[in-house]
Order: structure tokens, then C-alpha cells, then sequence
């Protein structure tokens, strides 16, 4: 895997095709243009985007809040700490996300889990 890949990543060959080699990624600023294209089919698809005004007009300080939050700092009320990974197909393309949280709270063993 080549590019500017931040973080740990690990990669699975869904068909044995160069193009269908994805791998979760760390964020990163490098993927700023796929992310951003990524979240705003999304939006348009209906999903709801509950931080795409701040990851529009400051993708630098989201991936830094990011960053934060997976150590467990700057967290908001009743959140736990989590890491977030962008789902990267053929080293090029942001196909989605992903947050693995830490630990649980009691309401997110009934409804969330661990992967959200």
C-alpha cells in the first residue's frame, strides 16, 4: 500500500483486484478531498452528518478533534473515548467511517456497542 497513510491500517483483498484492496485508515489531512466527497453523497443520500459544518470549515482542527477523542480528551458529555477509521478502497478512495469505542457506558451496552 502506498500514500500518505497515518496511523495503524490493516488491509483485506475482497476479490484478489489491485482496485478492491481497501484498508482502514487513521485520519489523516491527506484525505481531505475523499472525505469531504465521501460525506457529502452521504448527506445527499439522506444520512445524517452531525459534524460535516465543522469538517467543512476546519477539516485540520476535526481530524485533530479526532485525534483528541480517541485518547479520551475534550470528550463530550456522556461520550466515551473512541477511534475513528476511514475506510480507504484501492489507496485512493474514502468508500466510508467507521468509530470503535473503548469502553461502553451502560445506555451504549443496550444500543450502540462498541462499533458505531
Amino acid at each position: 500500500m502506498s500514500g500518505p497513510i497515518c496511523g495503524n491500517s490493516f488491509s483485506h483483498r475482497a476479490t484478489g483486484a489491485g482496485h478492491n484492496l481497501v484498508a482502514l485508515v487513521s485520519p489523516s489531512l491527506a484525505f481531505r478531498e475523499q472525505v469531504l466527497a465521501m460525506t457529502a453523497e452521504f448527506a445527499q443520500c439522506g444520512g445524517i452528518v452531525c459534524d460535516l459544518q465543522e469538517m467543512c470549515a476546519d477539516f485540520a482542527g476535526y481530524v485533530r478533534r479526532l485525534e483528541e477523542m480517541s485518547r479520551g480528551e475534550n470528550l463530550r458529555a456522556g461520550w466515551v473515548p473512541f477511534h475513528t477509521y476511514w475506510l480507504l478502497r484501492g489507496g485512493t478512495t474514502i468508500v466510508g467511517r467507521s468509530n470503535l469505542r473503548h469502553n461502553l457506558t451502560p445506555s451504549l451496552e443496550d444500543v450502540g456497542g462498541h462499533i458505531g
